[in-house]
């Protein structure tokens, strides 16, 4: 079920399946952050399969000022018409804006009753703890944490990016605008479909909607605002708060990540026996691949069945 859901002041598009998460008698909730972009709409695979292994309740969340909402909140076909109004305001797409953007969905529409077990993705996973660093009595509430691919330290110096700084890259995204302002949106759904097919080997539909609300110029805005806002912020790994949580955390990484260097595992393993802590075979956009999607799904329910609440 696709809602729309206003958070910290923003128009969000909250994507929940196997119940309503807002209101579940005190059940277990599994509530997904999202990589950047954050496109609610790649992780429709992910929340399923994590649904039919748990069978919990999900509700995933993107990022502010990422994903155009639309009237009717079932269309996920954007048009310009329907942009937020909040995007001259970029204290609300930066990564403190991110931030308060979890936090109100977390303490004002999760149901106070449930125990949760919040997922971060990417960058999803710096937002996650440093949500929990700064919002402390989200701990009692607090079943299992999961960082996936995390990109939660020193982020300039990864290999992707230092490639995203390159003016070659500057230059596609230029000739993206281009392409997204003189065709129609028909033909660019065909060459997103090409090129999602070409990179991931599979394309379902909503892929290609949620790869059209990448191209969005306002989106695609807010997307590299909150990166260089990253780059500044996302340095030193917060052990304070994952000493705090490192008996429910839940650590899964790549063994050939362009933003999560194996490297940067090595600074967490410190907190091992403690931490649990899985190596696989997966691309950090392992939400684009089925095959992959499953992997992921499978390691983070094993896990939140073992610290499930069974009140």
């Amino acid at each position: 079920m696709d809602t729309i859901l206003k958070l910290n002041g923003v128009d969000s598009h909250i994507f929940m399946c196997g119940g309503n998460a807002f209101s579940c008698d005190g059940s277990d909730v599994i509530v997904v952050v999202t990589g950047s972009p954050g496109i609610v709409d790649f992780y429709y695979e992910f929340a399923t399969l994590l649904h039919d292994k748990t069978k919990l309740p999900i509700c995933v969340v993107g990022h502010a000022g990422h994903d155009m909402v639309a009237d009717n909140c079932n269309d996920n076909i954007i048009s310009s018409n329907n942009i937020s109004k909040h995007n001259d305001h970029e204290h609300l797409y930066n990564l403190a804006g991110q931030i308060e953007h979890k936090v109100d969905l977390f303490n004002n529409h999760i149901d106070k009753k449930s125990k949760l077990h919040i997922i971060g993705h990417s960058i999803g996973a710096w937002i996650v703890l440093e949500m929990v660093h700064r919002n402390t009595p989200l701990l009692d509430r607090v079943a299992s944490i999961h960082l996936l691919f995390p990109v939660i330290q020193h982020i300039a110096k990864t290999d992707n990016c230092i490639e995203k700084e390159k003016i070659t890259y500057r230059l596609k995204l230029l000739f993206l605008r281009l392409l997204y302002m003189l065709l129609p949106n028909v033909l660019i759904k065909i060459i997103i479909r090409q090129y999602i097919k070409h990179s991931y080997s599979e394309c379902p539909l909503f892929f290609v909607e949620g790869a059209l609300k990448c191209l969005h110029p306002k989106n695609m805005n807010n997307f590299f605002l909150m990166l260089r806002d990253e780059i500044h912020n996302v340095c030193d790994l917060n052990t304070q708060i994952i000493g705090s949580v490192k008996e429910n955390m839940n650590v899964v990484y790549g063994s050939q990540d362009g933003w999560v260097p194996l490297h940067f595992m090595d600074d967490l393993k410190i907190f091992e026996p403690s931490l649990q802590m899985s190596e696989v075979k997966c691309s950090h956009a392992f939400t684009m691949n089925s095959k992959e999607c499953s992997i992921v799904a499978s390691i983070v329910s094993d896990y939140i069945k073992s610290k499930k609440s069974f009140t």
